[in-house]
């Protein structure tokens, strides 16, 4: 018997209707995919790590907004090239609506073709050039001249002057180089101790420069498996110094390969509630680079409140939900700030309070009681 007989004639047309009708519900939400690019192996992998952690607790903290949102992470390893061919991959491969990206070097090589493939994207980056000019990138942090005043005020709130400065050579620590270089204050100055390759562990000789120098501080620009042995050898050859740095020494791994030789050193991160602190150490058994951390659970939030339901898709549309219309309580900040793309020539971006630290013990400790 054929399906006419069975529905009789025009009857079949109702049928095909009420098929085809039936199946439209479960699927009128499409997914919204979103694109993640952190650095989850090589010297950078702690970052990469609170990062994906702390997404992960905002899709824990608010399951019913993350049903229809789907987080596909990508390894940049740190690297432009990698971070290029895993945008590529998002974008053609795996259509996904919204990028998110986080480093200097990454940032500089992804963002370009983002914004010549109209793509909507995030980027966790210092550089204010990420965003500038640009109509589908919103930076979503603070500017480096922003971390490095906090730093040089603090500098010469405790009467340092003359800085003695070592650093790595890579984008990240030559981006905050550079901002320590505007941003400092007046009578201070900068003595150059030494540069190192980011596989160099041996700065022996540069502690015994420090140690022979006129300076009264020393500023620390070393990427990750470069500070605590740094620390270290400045320990082996009694170097007193009073030390700052960056946000490098939010490392867990760092503070404890130190053995102590880290102990009291002042740096600029951003200001994380304590709450959350404690919910990410009580998941993860760490507390480690939270200053990135919270600024992707802050950012998974709003992906969860923007797109939960089905709403334009478009990406001008996309973006223009970013754009909160007044300051913005956090969760594991203690506010956020949307500033439109006539601020200062830096593009759309997003600002967060930012906290002096140090080190304390096996972690890091609040050493103001202002937030800034």
């Amino acid at each position: 018997m054929d399906l006419k007989s069975l529905t009789g004639g025009k009857g079949f047309f109702f049928f095909v209707f009420f098929v085809v009708g039936t199946q439209l519900p479960a699927s009128s939400k499409a997914e919204f995919r979103v694109g993640v690019i952190l650095p989850l192996t090589g010297s950078a992998a702690e970052y990469g790590d609170s990062m994906s952690n702390s997404i992960e607790l905002a899709k824990q903290d608010q399951p019913r907004n993350f049903q229809n949102i789907k987080f596909l992470v990508e390894d940049s390893r740190n690297d432009a090239k990698t971070a290029v061919s895993a945008f590529q991959k998002l974008v053609l491969r795996d259509s996904v609506r919204l990028v998110y990206i986080w480093g200097v070097a990454p940032c500089a090589a992804v963002l370009p073709l983002a914004e010549v493939q109209k793509v909507p994207t995030i980027a966790q980056c210092y550089d204010k050039k990420a965003s500038t000019g640009r109509k589908y990138v919103i930076r979503f942090m603070n500017k480096t001249e922003d971390y490095m005043n906090l730093l040089s005020t603090s500098l010469k709130e405790d009467g340092r002057e003359k800085i003695g400065v070592i650093l790595s050579e890579t984008p990240y620590i030559e981006e905050m180089y550079e901002g320590f270089q505007h941003s400092l204050q007046a009578g201070q100055k900068l003595d150059l101790i030494g540069r190192f390759h980011l596989t160099e562990t041996d700065m022996r000789v540069a502690v015994s420069k420090l140690k022979n120098s006129k300076d009264d501080s020393l500023a620390v620009f070393l990427s990750l498996g470069q500070v605590a042995a740094f620390f270290r050898q400045a320990r082996e050859q009694q170097l007193l110094l009073p030390a700052y740095g960056t946000i490098s020494f939010e490392s867990a791994l760092e503070i404890k390969n130190a053995a102590g030789a880290m102990e009291g050193v002042k740096f600029v991160g951003n200001a994380v509630e304590d709450s959350y602190r404690d919910k990410y150490r009580k998941t993860f058994s760490t507390e480690s680079q939270l200053s990135f951390g919270a600024l992707s659970y802050e950012f998974s939030r709003l992906v969860g409140e923007l797109f939960a339901e089905d709403v334009d898709r478009s990406a001008e549309a996309i973006l223009a939900g970013f754009h909160l219309p007044a300051e913005r309580k956090g969760v594991a900040v203690p506010w956020m700030r949307y500033v439109t793309e006539g601020a200062i020539d830096e593009g759309r971006h997003f600002e967060f309070p930012l906290e002096l630290r140090r080190v304390r013990g096996v972690g890091t400790e609040r050493a103001l009681s202002e937030r800034r």
